[in-house]
Order: C-alpha cells, then structure tokens, then sequence
C-alpha cells in the first residue's frame, strides 16, 4: 500500500515556441495553448517582427506536424530549416528545453496555506 502525500490532480498546460540565437543570449519566446500550425503562424510572425531592419533568421526545427504544412505562412525574413528525422541533438534550443526544466518547468506539488 503506498503511503499518503501531496498530489494535486489539477494541470494546465502551456507550449512554448522558442528560437534562440547560439552563442549569445538573444532568444525570443511565445507560450501558447496549443501546438498547431495556427499557433506556429503566430510564433513565426511575431518572431519576423522583433528582427532588426535588414536582418534574415534561419530558424532550425524538428519536423512537428506544426512546422510545416500548405497552412504555414512563412515570413520572408525567415527561412525554415528542418533537421532529419529523430535528430534533436542538432536542434541548439534542445539545450535550452533542458535548462528550463531543470530549473523551473519541473513537475511540482506546490502547497497552498
């Protein structure tokens, strides 16, 4: 039988698009209710609108449902690059993913007084 603890049965959800520039610590972020291509539409525009004047990213990224597709619309300030297929070791924001849970998106029981 196990003994009895703390478990909060209750989630929310959030997803969290993300580019980030290696090397330096410029990134940009959105956290978003779904994964869907409307949402990556939403990332990838308000991405193209924090970018410099003059200034082109090539965004790297799985191949997620969301990441392409005849919906996805495409900035011309962005070029979409995608890795093969099972390869998250070439993708640099995996190492951020694994900063951010390490730090604070962990799963946590918070008690409430």
């Amino acid at each position: 039988m196990r003994p009895p603890g703390l478990a909060d049965k209750r989630f929310a959800s959030l997803y969290l698009f993300a580019a980030c520039r290696p090397g330096t610590d410029q990134a940009f972020a959105l956290a978003l209710p779904e994964a869907t291509t409307r949402t990556m539409n939403i990332f990838l525009a308000s991405l193209a609108a924090q970018l410099a004047p003059g200034t082109h990213a090539v965004l790297i990224l799985d191949q997620a449902g969301w990441h392409g597709g005849g919906q996805l619309v495409v900035p011309e300030t962005i070029t979409l690059l995608p890795l093969p297929a099972y390869s998250p070791e070439l993708n640099p924001v995996e190492r951020v993913w694994v900063y951010l849970r390490e730090r604070f998106l962990s799963h946590r029981v918070l008690g409430h007084n």
